[in-house]
């Protein structure tokens, strides 16, 4: 199997891509200490913001779902026909499954790019996991899965932002996270792509969205 593809950039030029970008298995045991440590349960009350656009009966695409916290999250406010959680730390994976209390749910260990599905779903999660690709890959990842999202689809986007101003307190954080995750997890990105470039690019019109944890966060919906 061929292990890197080119795709082609904004600026037409060909971009390498690694499936292992990046390794999350080494920080997953103590990803949720540290999350709730900086940011309580905020960045849950984000991402689960917009939930409830989740109809009962829906099916559901999560990417990059995480430890799984997600999963519980969803299944607070609807009642989906069946969800399927794309996740490439296999630590997460083991760390998710326990959260899920019944049959709805299936589990595939793949890099976003590398999966390989045609199935269509009413509802895209995808819960901070853009922020660890360049705008360029972000929209390659948009662009495929509008492949995956059925006509009346829905996506629910939540990730980091920088607010404004030279000295702010996202770009503070955000630059510290970049850094820590590149020690930890051998993230090859060092900045936030621009999300609202790349989900136009893509095709994606924004529905609606709300800003948490002082402007530095947005959960939004696209169709």
């Amino acid at each position: 199997m061929e292990q890197t593809k080119k795709p082609i950039n904004s600026a037409g030029k060909s971009e390498e891509y690694n499936p292992s970008f990046s390794n999350f298995n080494f920080i997953a045991p103590f990803y949720n200490f540290l999350q709730r440590l900086i940011f309580g349960n905020r960045l849950q009350k984000a991402q689960s913001f917009f939930l409830n656009e989740i109809e009962p009966s829906s099916t559901v695409l999560i990417i990059g779902g995480g430890s799984g916290e997600i999963i519980s999250s969803i299944f607070q406010v609807s009642i989906p026909e069946k969800v399927v959680f794309v996740e490439q730390s296999s630590k997460m994976i083991e760390l998710a499954k326990p959260k899920v209390k019944n049959n709805k749910v299936e589990f595939a260990c793949s890099d976003i790019l590398e999966w390989d599905n045609d199935e269509k779903f009413d509802v895209i999660v995808l819960p901070f996991i853009l922020d660890c690709f360049s705008t360029d890959m972000v929209v390659q990842v948009l662009q495929k899965m509008k492949l995956n999202l059925s006509e009346k689809g829905s996506i629910l986007f939540t990730d980091f932002v920088v607010s404004s101003g030279k000295f702010s307190f996202s770009k503070f954080l955000i630059s510290a996270m970049y850094f820590f995750f590149k020690v930890t997890a051998k993230l090859k990105v060092s900045e936030l792509p621009d999300f609202d470039l790349a989900f136009q690019m893509a095709g994606f019109k924004l529905v609606k969205k709300n800003r948490f944890v002082r402007g530095t966060v947005e959960a939004k919906v696209y169709r």
